[in-house]
């Protein structure tokens, strides 16, 4: 699972029958293409949004009406739900989040500057005093460590969103419709998708019948190496980007941990290794070794094919979500940098080859 900014919140879910799914007594239901973990249903009184969790239609963990014409006042607990509200033209109607000195999208760090919104994360939870003030319509939460007794607040409904838990990245992209439904604006929400995902297809076709590079994605932390399992976010973007990824028979809902030796067995004839990290400093192939000579050995590290998404400079887990077709053009000429695969202006903006980053100016002495 991906590394989260903000709170997180469990609410406990009512189960529906596989069978029957969620029940709704009126209106007709309009079902996302990709996205697995969120429906709406168009009701007389507007629309009625539906949050599944982890068993997706059968773990209902969120139930909204949503009138005509959308909420105008929105508070939530995470930073990763701004870039689908700024994407809308919608930036304006978030009235307060939490943790916003970690906002990285750009109409709400002005906004924020400019005071029209407010900081409701606090140690423990949410700031009630501040969430009554602002008086939201709706409170936007996701189910991951915490029970809905935390954030709840009376007067106040708690919505979750569980955008995180779709495993393939236009399912993630798919939730500006969710957010389109609840501002009002299905009718661009449902446009800018149909975009994305042209454009993602576009890219994933250009690799066609070229040979695939074997690819490790995978990272150190604390003493134990972890990799995204087979049927994950990043492995779908590897898979669509025209490589083969190397641990595509681990299966999970999170990262999965590997032991040295499993990690020198598979790694021995990779091709590309990348991962994901939080470097304040210029990278080197020291970040993704750890100074461990076996892995120095590897033949992808001395031939330096290695790329990086650096979260200290890069939103990979914010705007990111909403530009997918942007990931995997980038993550396809890293596998297949041959010319013509991308336009020749083409300037990274999430991921990155070692070999292609040009180190900062010196500082002045």
């Amino acid at each position: 699972m991906k590394v989260w900014w903000g709170w997180m919140i469990v609410l406990l879910a009512g189960c529906t029958s596989e069978e029957s799914g969620p029940q709704v007594s009126q209106g007709s239901e309009v079902r996302p293409l990709v996205a697995q973990h969120f429906t709406t249903f168009t009701v007389p009184a507007g629309h009625r949004l539906l949050v599944f969790g982890d068993s997706a239609h059968h773990d209902t963990i969120g139930d909204l009406l949503v009138p005509t014409g959308g909420l105008q006042r929105i508070a939530t607990l995470s930073t990763t739900h701004l870039p689908y509200m700024s994407t809308l033209g919608c930036a304006d109607r978030v009235v307060a989040a939490a943790h916003l000195e970690q906002v990285r999208d750009v109409a709400t760090r002005e906004r924020h500057a400019l005071g029209q919104v407010m900081e409701i994360g606090t140690a423990d939870g949410v700031d009630r005093e501040a969430l009554i003030t602002v008086a939201p319509d709706v409170l936007l939460g996701y189910p991951f460590g915490r029970s809905g007794s935390d954030t709840a607040v009376a007067g106040v409904p708690l919505l979750m969103i569980a955008e995180y838990l779709e495993p393939h990245p236009l399912g993630r992209a798919e939730w500006l419709k969710f957010f389109g439904v609840l501002v009002g604006k299905t009718d661009l929400a449902d446009s800018l998708y149909a975009g994305i995902a042209d454009r993602y297809e576009r890219a994933k076709a250009t690799v066609g019948n070229s040979p695939r590079p074997k690819v490790l994605f995978g990272s150190q932390w604390n003493g134990q190496w972890w990799v995204p399992p087979g049927n994950s976010y990043m492995a779908q973007l590897i898979k669509d980007a025209g490589g083969d990824y190397i641990f595509s028979d681990r299966r999970g809902k999170e990262n999965n941990a590997v032991d040295m030796e499993t990690m020198l067995v598979r790694a021995h004839d990779v091709d590309r290794w990348g991962m994901i990290a939080d470097l304040p400093h210029f990278p080197n192939a020291h970040d993704f070794t750890g100074g461990d000579a076996r892995l120095a050995q590897l033949r992808v590290v001395r031939m330096n094919e290695l790329f990086l998404g650096n979260t200290a400079s890069k939103d990979l887990f914010g705007q990111a979500l909403v530009e997918p077709d942007v990931v995997l053009m980038e993550l396809t000429e890293i596998m297949h940098p041959f010319p013509g695969i991308l336009d020749p202006t083409w300037h990274p903006g999430y991921f990155e080859r070692l070999r292609d980053m040009i180190p900062p100016p010196p500082e002045d002495q």
